[in-house]
């Protein structure tokens, strides 16, 4: 394969890379607003992400919807 083929494989392969994060951060958001109405905190999905995602990073995404939570 030649450089320009490779550059153009390489690039094709960087943008669906891309677009598969993208999913995966939208599918993750729904997740976290799933498990806030169930009363998981934001530290434990933290926790559960192995920190890729912050508490208060959580807590912007997927806010709990009844005052009082405990986190």
């Amino acid at each position: 394969m030649d450089v320009r083929a490779q550059i153009t494989a390489e690039a094709e392969a960087y943008r669906r890379a891309d677009a598969e994060k993208e999913a995966a951060r939208i599918r993750l958001a729904e997740l976290f607003r799933l498990a806030r109405s169930e009363d998981i905190g934001p530290a434990e999905i933290a926790r559960l992400t192995d920190h890729l995602y912050t508490k208060e990073h959580i807590s912007r995404i997927a806010p709990k919807a009844s005052a009082g939570s405990s986190d």
